[in-house]
């Protein structure tokens, strides 16, 4: 009896750990003296009706409550990911027209990820006071880079939800404007990036779409996204609790 509650105990400790690092995996800044790619990059895009954006804002208030206390302090706010999102909000937005651009303006050829992949595109608000999400890479799992596309959908006059990067070569905090009816294209690989926090009475609602130049996943990946989506499953669960 004392062996099984060793290796339970143990089994649990590893858990932890894993659970843990894959918070924390990428979060160390890495800078550059050298760099000679732009950071990020802008784009024209088309917004939705206002009655889609509604019925994102009612979903995304039904959605995972992403809580600092269940997830060392790393976020705060709700999403919806691609099942949930409605379809008329995916076909509008995932076009071939739309990768093409963004191949173009970056100056690879990317992809979107299959749709077995429920982060393919989602949703998020930054509605309640101190939501926020803070520096960090963007998870990739693939062998090749991941570049990501901010659209702000619906964004308040006080809103202060301000998408941020830390600069490579100066290390200085830059705040990136999104201005309603753009988006920001970024190698969230490399870029390290955060969202500043939101004050009482205001909301930023973003459609966010990561691109891939290629799709294949390293085993690492394979592990690291096995305890992603244990997180997000953890996340979830956490909120039925509240």
């Amino acid at each position: 009896m004392e062996k099984l509650y060793t290796i339970i105990i143990l089994m649990f400790l590893l858990v932890l750990i894993i659970f843990y690092t894959n918070f924390y995996f990428g979060k160390q800044f890495y800078s550059c003296s050298d760099c000679e790619k732009n950071e990020y990059f802008y784009i024209d895009v088309k917004l939705p009706s206002q009655n889609s954006i509604n019925k994102i804002e009612k979903l995304l208030n039904k959605g995972t409550l992403i809580n600092p206390k269940s997830n060392f302090n790393n976020a705060q706010g709700k999403k919806i990911n691609s099942l949930i999102l409605p379809q008329n909000i995916k076909e509008f937005y995932m076009t071939d027209k739309l990768r093409q651009e963004v191949s173009e303006i970056i100056g690879e050829e990317v992809y979107y990820a299959p749709e077995s992949e429920k982060y393919r595109i989602f949703a998020r608000i930054y509605d309640q006071p101190n939501d926020f999400l803070d520096w960090h890479y963007d998870n990739n799992f693939t062998k090749g880079n991941r570049y990501t596309l901010v659209i702000p959908i619906s964004v308040s006059k006080g809103n202060t939800s301000e998408f941020m990067i830390k600069d490579r070569k100066t290390k200085e905090e830059i705040i990136v404007p999104i201005e309603i009816g753009k988006g920001v294209i970024y190698n969230g690989s490399e870029v390290y990036h955060k969202i500043s926090k939101q004050t009482k009475n205001n909301k930023r609602i973003v459609i966010i779409i990561p691109f891939y130049t290629n799709y294949t996943k390293s085993l690492i990946g394979e592990i690291r996204e096995v305890f992603r989506n244990f997180t997000y499953k953890h996340l979830e669960l956490f909120t039925h609790f509240q």
